[in-house]
């Protein structure tokens, strides 16, 4: 939940129906969203100060970063399907 709330955002609605139908419950959901959404914000305005004019240093920074997270979300999910159909949870 918490990625999808950061630089993987693309993912957050389908996390949100998930979370929707896992019964999720909404003030957990809603304090990991806020957090997400709080240190995304003040990541890019960091870096925003930190880079300052190189914008494109930037944009390349965060394109890799975004398809790092999406790549080890993947890994992670792969991770717990496998783990939990070996141990009969899923």
């Amino acid at each position: 939940m918490f990625i999808t709330r950061t630089f993987v955002s693309y993912l957050s609605s389908a996390a949100n129906l998930l979370a929707g139908v896992s019964r999720y419950r909404f003030s957990k959901f809603l304090a990991v969203a806020l957090l997400g959404r709080v240190l995304c914000g003040g990541a890019y305005l960091g870096l925003a100060y930190v880079i300052g004019s190189d914008f494109e240093a930037a944009a390349g920074f965060l394109g890799n970063l975004s398809g790092f997270l999406l790549f080890g979300s993947a890994l992670l999910v792969a991770t717990w399907v496998r783990v939990g159909g070996q141990l009969g949870l899923s």
